[in-house]
Order: C-alpha cells, then sequence, then structure tokens
C-alpha cells in the first residue's frame, strides 16, 4: 500500500507511477534489477483515501467570501491578524456544512486500509508512506501491529506531537531558503542576476511591498520541498525583484500599464531565465493587483486542502486559542520572515466544533519489527529533529539517513546507497534488526562547485 501525504493527498497516482517504475526498471543495472524484484514480487497499490480523489469527496463550500490577509510576519495588525481568524472560522463553517466531515481522520483512513486488506485475502500488508503518510502508516501499525508485514515511512512528521498542527514548516523552508537557495543563486549571478552575495538576495523579500510578499511566500511553499526545483525558486525570486522594481518606478501607474511593464521589463541575464522570470512576473503581478484591490475570493476549498483541513482538526485536540497562534507568529517574524503560509493558518479555531480522534498507543507499532524510516537531513517539510523523535519513539525502526540534501522524499532516489536499501529491506528473507544506512547525498551547493560554508556543514 502507499501514500504520498497530504493529508489530502490521492493515491491512486503513486500508485501507479512506483508500479510503473519498478516494472520497466532495467534488469542489467544493479538498481534497476532490484527494482525489478520488487515488480516481481509486490502489488503496488494506490488509494484514494476517503474525502478525496476516487473516493466520496470532502466539500468545504460557503456562501461568503474571504477577508483578505497579507503576510503575518509583516503585517502583524491586529486588524490582519483578525482577517486570518475569521478566514479560518469560515473554513471550519464550510467544512461543518458537509456531513462527511466528522469522518474524515487518520483512525478512519488507517481501518479503511485494514478493511481493504482483508478484502483481499491478505493476512499483512507492506506500506510506503510519505510525509503525512509517515503518521497514517504509524496509526496503522498502532491499530494493526500484526498486520504488518514491512513497512517504510519516508520524510517522517513528528509523531510524539499531540496533533499535526504541531509539525510546523516555516523554520526548516526559511533554512533551506537562505542557507542553500541563496548562496546558490549568489554563485551563479551571472546566470541569475540576481547578486553575488547572499545578504543582497536575501533583502529581495522585504524589499517588496507586503502583498507581492504575500504572492511570493505562497509560489514559494511547495516549490522549495524538493532541491530539484531550486532554479525555479530562483526565477521567482527573480520575478519579484522585477515587479517590485516596476512597482516602485511606476506610482500611479494603471493596473493595464503595470501588467504590460512585465513584459517589457529585464530580468536576468540568461535568456531562458529571462524568459521563465517574465512569465513568473505576470503571475506575481495578478496576484498583487488582486490583493492590492482587495477582490474577494468565495469560500470554496478544493478536495485535497478540505481533506487536509478535516484531518488536522479532526485529529486529536488542536491549540484554537488566538493567542497560542500569535505568541508562535511573534517568533516567526525572526526565524521564517517568509512565513510559507505555516501552521498558523490550520487554526481549527472553536467554530470546528465536533469530536476529534485520539492517536492509539504506539506500543502497538514498537512491536512491528520491520520498520525503515527514509530521511533527508535539510528536509524542509518534516525536519530531521522531529524525525529522529519519531525515531526514539518507536524503538524499534531502522534508518536510511540521507546527508547533505533537502528534497522532501528520499526514495527513489537513483542513488546505488539509498534505492539498493529499501530494495534490500523490502526483498531480503532476514532484515538486521534497528540498522542504520549513511547516504552521502548531493547538496545543492555542489552543483555550483561552491563547498558548504562552516554553519551549513554543522
Amino acid at each position: 500500500f502507499t501514500n504520498p501525504g497530504g493529508p489530502g493527498g490521492d493515491g491512486i497516482g503513486l500508485g501507479l507511477y512506483l508500479g510503473r517504475l519498478f516494472a520497466i526498471a532495467d534488469r542489467a543495472t544493479p538498481i534497476g534489477s532490484r527494482l525489478r524484484a520488487l515488480s516481481d514480487r509486490y502489488d503496488v497499490i494506490g488509494f484514494s483515501p476517503r474525502g478525496v480523489g476516487s473516493s466520496t469527496k470532502l466539500e468545504c463550500r460557503l456562501d461568503a467570501t474571504y477577508a483578505t490577509e497579507l503576510l503575518p510576519t509583516s503585517d502583524g495588525s491586529p486588524a490582519n491578524l483578525d482577517a486570518i481568524l475569521h478566514n479560518q472560522e469560515l473554513d471550519a463553517r464550510a467544512c461543518r456544512r458537509d456531513p462527511l466531515t466528522p469522518f474524515i481522520n487518520t483512525d478512519a483512513t488507517a481501518r479503511d486500509m485494514d478493511l481493504a486488506r482483508r478484502a483481499m485475502g491478505d493476512e499483512r500488508l507492506s506500506y510506503l508512506g510519505y510525509s503525512y503518510g509517515t503518521w497514517l502508516g504509524i496509526w496503522y501499525a498502532s491499530l494493526f501491529p500484526d498486520h504488518v508485514d514491512r513497512m517504510m515511512i519516508d520524510s517522517t512528521v513528528d509523531y510524539g506531537e499531540e496533533s499535526l498542527t504541531g509539525n510546523g514548516q516555516a523554520e526548516p523552508l526559511q533554512l533551506v531558503l537562505d542557507r542553500f537557495v541563496i548562496p546558490w543563486a549568489a554563485a551563479s549571478d551571472a546566470k541569475f542576476g540576481l547578486g553575488d552575495s547572499d545578504e543582497e538576495i536575501r533583502a529581495i523579500f522585504g524589499s517588496l511591498p507586503v502583498e507581492l510578499q504575500t504572492v511570493l511566500s505562497d509560489r514559494l511553499y511547495g516549490l522549495l520541498f524538493s532541491q530539484e526545483r531550486a532554479g525555479r525558486v530562483v526565477e521567482e525570486l527573480g520575478a519579484a525583484k522585477g515587479v517590485g522594481a516596476i512597482l516602485r518606478e511606476h506610482p500611479g501607474a494603471s493596473d493595464t500599464e503595470m501588467i504590460a511593464a512585465t513584459a517589457t521589463q529585464r530580468y536576468a541575464p540568461d535568456a531562458a531565465v529571462d524568459e521563465a522570470m517574465r512569465r513568473n512576473a505576470a503571475a506575481q503581478m495578478e496576484g498583487f493587483l488582486a490583493l492590492a484591490h482587495r477582490i474577494p475570493i468565495p469560500v470554496a476549498i478544493g478536495d485535497d486542502n478540505s481533506v487536509n483541513k478535516a484531518v488536522t482538526c479532526n485529529d486529536g485536540p488542536s491549540p484554537t486559542d488566538p493567542a497560542f497562534w500569535n505568541l508562535q507568529l511573534e517568533t516567526l517574524r525572526v526565524t521564517a520572515p517568509a512565513y510559507f503560509h505555516d501552521r498558523f493558518e490550520l487554526n481549527c479555531t472553536d467554530t470546528w466544533g465536533g469530536p476529534t480522534v485520539t492517536k492509539p498507543d504506539v506500543a502497538g507499532a514498537r512491536r512491528v519489527p520491520n520498520i525503515l524510516m527514509a530521511q533527508d537531513q535539510f528536509d524542509p517539510a518534516t525536519p530531521l529533529p522531529g524525525a529522529l523523535r519519531t525515531y526514539a519513539l518507536l524503538g524499534n525502526a531502522s534508518l536510511i539517513y540521507n546527508t547533505r540534501s533537502y528534497s522532501h522524499g528520499v526514495f527513489p532516489s537513483d542513488d546505488a546507497c539509498v534505492d539498493l536499501a529499501v530494495a534490500d529491506f523490502f526483498l531480503d528473507d532476514e532484515i538486521p534488526p534497528r540498522f542504520v544506512v549513511e547516504c552521502i547525498g548531493r547538496g545543492l551547493l555542489d552543483e555550483a562547485e561552491a563547498a558548504p560554508d562552516a554553519r551549513v556543514a554543522s
């Protein structure tokens, strides 16, 4: 069984992707031969968790519009914080309108998995889950330890937290941006044209109007999950720098004039990068103008985000006191000014109502001898400290530790160290207990032929 995370990710595509990847792997290569062996031995199953994809979809809609909210690390005014809280209350009211909402939680999904296992006639199942899928996997193993054969959890959340809202992402995302992507861009100034020093590039974000900061933060969020998307992150930064210059140089210009200016602005020395930044700039300008004019947005949450909200709020008690979230925000203003729509916006609020489910005792999962964790050293979405707390909590898991890299999701990596260790785990008859494999990942700064500085190395 496979799960891509979320919560709210549809697993059908992941099952198809992994099944196809294993089936077409080249038997003539060491990695390929082992992946083909996985295809020979396992059925790879993707499923749509309840509420999303091919399941009955959860729909959180309301005949109302959101208040305009801006980046709270830049605009900490009471009016803006009240707008954000108001919008979370609207989300809660919208989800409460769907009678399916109380039944969208990890406990129900874990029991759905076991129902599917029984329907297929299997005594035990094996599992590969990513991100939130690690939370789901541990939950399942805690409920049904005797029904687990082998379980791999890749990019693991902190299962010791009482609820998912405790797994914040703003600070590790900011670290990846500041310590890896920005130095990489500075080492390639001739290509990107953002400046040749970290300080110059880092100052771009703070120089932008708060509406543009809000747009840029949102657009960078998913891109920073993968080291392979570093170039796209830099292209967004370059576009924002150009849009910021247009706004400064054309005060009082009409929307039409500012949109036209994005098409003629020069963004980067490299022609291909310049064109990519120009496309991003057009989208950023559109987003900026929508916020600047306070254009209303209807309350209609997509099914994946609806399920994300429902699972987050239904899985155990989550803090709802605005003072709690505002206090966290005070820290983020210093540690993560780009914010990246952190858990502050997952305040379930007192409007949510309804019962919550409680995590099962992890003692069940501790009985499962065959659990493998995989973790990047600088994972920006499920950071290493939380993963290591889960590793200690389980007490019986093995670990693939991929150093230097910052991607969210380790396997498959096309790296023999990682992929062969995973294949061995699923294929070998005897698995050594609580083993640790350390793989030397390829860091982003290596690609710029620049050694990591002492801070990054440590």
